[in-house]
């Protein structure tokens, strides 16, 4: 229910006085007129600032936010829309122009540099960032004003921006109809606040209501049915976090409910984006307790991330990594919420806790990372943020877990007394561990043991390698062989279910290799398991107890990941690519948890009753940066009818250690035709994939084989071919080039599958939709395709991205080189992603269709103009 407006004004003239503190450092005094049209469409606002400030340096320097390119990089959260690796999916970016002039002013990116003359006022105005598709309801103002630094930075951007405490007045005038909410004071048009920066909201049409958590104010602003829930939750989580971390470090609390995504760690700011699906917003806040699970984290980042930030934001890592840390024990004491599916109505039909995602996401980052050690000995991160993997806080939260289990009451208290001391500081990893240095005996310990999980890349790793009963003068005793990762050694925990159905735990040190574990009387021993409860991670389960692995089927009678037992994924969907006809597909993976797969895609072909299929088996060392790939295929597709393949392939990732992934790869096949024996031979191949880092709004790579047969009876043959991809996104615009060359050469007479198909799509690529196009010994193609967006109005209760849709052109070039094949294929299309818009993440794309109306082609001496279309759910196209 909406507050009157006396009521909300009563409610914080109380607070504020209560509250606010007096500030001798920072002043600012800042007058904005927001226009009714720049709450319609991207139009400038115009602002005035006046700053006086103590300061004795030479110059001072002001930070012009929206005109950084890295504004929205979120420390805490590792999310940057700006550098948004899908580069398609961008919001307008916001801009803020300064039009006073200044004598002496040098600019250093979005940083001003001017000589220190204890004040200074600036007219500007600015651009807030936003999607340019539809018309908003709800804009928040933060960090759109000149803001002073506490120092300039250096010139290398080496170190964080340091915003120091200051006091703010603001002067907003704004339409009639908006409301505006404030983390501070505000008395009609006015604001008062104290703090690193001044934030306001304006909504239209959104429901405000103020209470109050213990002694904190809390303000929300929201619109849809679900953040009742999140409300309730939202003053459970705040007394459990000051209960563990120390009184909330601000003194007001704005709870929005956000039409955007927006910028984290906001102090005294709570944001969740709202999804534009209505099925979404259904499934993460009514079916899943996504929504809760994010506001879980939300509400940590108020002390890891707004109260305490990063002195260099390369240090992103250790902030993320503890305000998720503690999210999974506010969520943990509810296990209503713990996992992922929401139980308010009973037993949920999936399980999958907090825990959970954290041991999946680190086994996933172990794969495609194996070099993924936090800090070098010193405690420096070791490489910058921009180069940083997503998943690489991963391993700060499990030190953090692990910790936490070793000795739950001398962390937490220190923990407590850590966000106490250095409360509106700017801190790292090192503070933190100089903090635990200088504690107690057990926080010494805890310091060394966390800091070997950031300094290593290797992983916890507990392997029962023998479970055996011996008795010795009338007494039996259970003795157990434990193992360990030699490179990360840690105590453990084992747990004996007997016979009767009693367990039985242990507590083993580090150096335990041998556990023996009195019998009482006759008693059997039923299971054994190491760490069953997985507080500490383990790299590997399916060696930790003395059973079998089972094996679950989903859909079926899988009710979560197991990492101890083999899963088997399985759905079926049309395919229809170019020169064959419609297919029905069926996709079943077989899962061995993260580490190693087996997927088989199954192809029946109604027009031809022509049944293949596509089986790979694939596992990984991380510990060597290898996977091994084990394929067979029979029947499958256009370019494989009639034909088989056994493939057996070792890659090396990672090969230079560096921003740009070299990726080198060994292949032997077996390859034959299934009614022509005489066509059976072996090859042996190498390849070569470069993809340098990414640099502005382009990236590039090139890929290259060389193959060469033996054991044939009648002919041999060398393959090689080459491909370089280009991609550049152009704001909206983008543009994508591709380029293909590929030679055999033939002794005697070869199969003709061996030559190139200019269809084939991992290969020359010619989006002709029909016929089959003939087999060539040198071809060569080159594609341009070019995009922008459609935004085509659809319905938002569907699981559709309309925002995320995009129009194609496309044309492809080709020549069978020394004959006179030319090809040919022009056309224009379409792409939609299925999925939704995430709560406190990226929007998440499940699927794109791609469709493809092929407007003209040549090939094989003909032309036609006659239209075809092209179908693709897997991204080939």
């Amino acid at each position: 229910m909406t507050s009157s407006p006396m009521i909300s004004r009563l409610f914080f003239i109380v607070v504020f006085l209560m509250v606010h503190p007096a500030y001798g450092g920072v002043h600012y005094q800042i007058g904005v007129q927001v226009p009714e049209g720049a709450l319609r469409s991207p139009e400038p606002i115009a602002g005035q600032t006046k700053i006086r400030w103590q300061d004795s340096s030479e110059f001072v320097c002001f930070y012009f936010a929206y005109n950084d390119p890295s504004y929205f990089w979120d420390p805490s959260r590792n999310i940057n829309r700006s550098m948004n690796k899908n580069k398609s999916f961008q919001p307008t970016q916001g801009r803020m122009e300064l039009l006073s002039q200044h004598p002496g002013a040098v600019w250093q990116g979005p940083i001003l540099k001017l000589p220190n003359r204890g004040q200074e006022s600036f007219e500007f105005s600015f651009i807030l960032p936003q999607w340019p598709d539809r018309a908003r309801q709800q804009f928040l103002f933060h960090q759109f004003y000149p803001q002073k630094l506490g120092s300039c930075p250096a010139e290398d951007g080496g170190q964080g921006l340091d915003f120091p405490n200051a006091e703010f007045k603001l002067s907003v005038l704004y339409p009639r109809r908006w409301v505006m909410t404030t983390p501070g004071f505000h008395n009609q048009n006015e604001i008062r606040m104290s703090g690193r920066n001044a934030t306001f909201n304006l909504s239209l049409d959104h429901k405000v209501e103020h209470f109050f958590v213990d002694k904190i104010p809390v303000t929300i602003v929201y619109r849809s049915k679900y953040m009742s829930r999140a409300k309730f939750y939202l003053q459970s989580f705040l007394r459990q976090a000051q209960g563990m971390l120390g009184e909330f470090p601000f003194p007001r609390l704005l709870f929005l409910e956000t039409e955007e995504l927006e910028k984290g760690a906001i102090p005294g700011v709570i944001t969740m984006n709202r999804p534009r699906q209505a099925g979404m917003r259904l499934i993460q806040n009514d079916l899943l307790n996504w929504g809760l699970w994010q506001l879980a984290f939300y509400t940590s980042q108020q002390w890891f991330g707004a109260s305490l930030q990063p002195a260099n934001p390369q240090d992103g890592w250790f902030f993320r990594g503890s305000a998720d840390f503690i999210a999974s024990l506010l969520l943990q004491a509810d296990q209503r919420i713990y996992n992922i599916i929401n139980s308010d109505d009973g037993r949920p039909w999936v399980l999958f806790n907090h825990r959970q995602s954290a041991d999946l996401i680190a086994s996933i980052l172990n794969i495609l990372k194996p070099e993924n050690a936090l800090t070098d000995e010193v405690l420096k991160t070791r490489i910058s943020y921009f180069e940083q993997h997503n998943f690489n806080y991963i391993r700060h939260l499990l030190a953090l877990r692990y910790a936490y289990w070793r000795d739950r009451e001398a962390f937490m208290a220190a923990l407590k007394e850590f966000t106490e001391t250095y409360r509106d500081r700017n801190v790292d990893q090192r503070t933190f561990i100089t903090f635990l240095h200088k504690g107690s005996a057990i926080r010494q310990k805890l310091a060394e043991e966390v800091s070997k999980w950031w300094t290593s890349s290797a992983w916890p790793d507990f392997d029962l390698d023998n479970v055996d009963i011996n008795e010795s003068q009338g007494e039996r005793r259970l003795v157990l062989k434990v193992d360990q990762n030699p490179a990360f050694r840690l105590p453990y925990d084992v747990e004996v279910t007997w016979g009767d159905g009693q367990k039985q735990s242990i507590r083993a040190e580090a150096t335990d290799k041998i556990v023996e574990v009195k019998i009482d009387g006759e008693r059997s021993v039923d299971r054994v398991e190491i760490n069953p409860g997985r507080e500490i991670f383990d790299s590997n389960r399916f060696n930790n107890h003395n059973e079998w692995p089972d094996v679950v089927f989903f859909p079926g009678n899988a009710d979560t990941i197991r990492d101890d037992a083999y899963t088997v994924v399985w759905f079926p969907f049309p395919s229809k690519l170019p020169g064959e006809e419609l297919s029905l597909m069926l996709s079943s993976q077989i899962f061995r948890y993260v580490n190693s797969g087996l997927t088989i895609l199954f192809a029946h072909v109604p027009s031809e009753n022509r049944t293949g299929y596509n089986a790979m088996f694939l596992t990984d060392l991380p510990e060597y940066s290898l996977f091994t790939a084990l394929s067979a295929v029979q029947d499958f597709g256009a370019s494989m009818k009639g034909q088989r393949i056994l493939d057996w392939n070792v890659t090396r990732s990672n090969l230079l250690k560096s921003t740009t992934d070299v990726t080198l790869g060994l292949r032997f096949r077996y390859r034959g035709e299934i009614a022509h024996s005489a066509a059976n031979h072996g090859t042996s191949a190498i390849s070569l994939n470069v993809s340098p880092q990414s640099w502005s709004s382009c990236d590039f790579k090139v890929f290259g084989i060389y193959e060469r047969s033996f054991a044939a009876q009648e002919f041999s043959y060398h393959r090689s071919f080459g491909i370089g991809n280009w991609g550049c996104r152009l704001k909206s615009v983008g543009l994508g080039l591709r380029g293909f060359w590929g030679a055999v050469e033939e002794r005697g007479t070869p199969p003709s599958y061996v030559r190139f198909n200019p269809q084939t799509l991992d290969e020359g690529r010619m989006r002709i939709d029909e016929p089959v196009l003939t087999e060539v010994p040198r071809l060569w193609t080159a594609s341009v395709d070019i995009d922008f967006p459609a935004y085509i109005p659809l319905p938002s209760a569907l699981f559709l991205l309309p925002r995320h849709s995009r129009w194609r052109l496309f044309y492809d070039y080709g020549q069978g080189l020394g004959s006179d094949e030319i090809y040919e294929d022009f056309g224009v299309g379409f792409k939609l992603p299925f999925g939704g818009d995430v709560v406190g993440k990226r929007s998440l794309s499940l699927a794109s269709l791609s469709i493809l109306a092929v407007l003209q082609k040549r090939y094989e001496g003909k032309k036609s103009s006659s239209p075809g279309i092209l179908i693709d759910f897997l991204g080939k196209l």
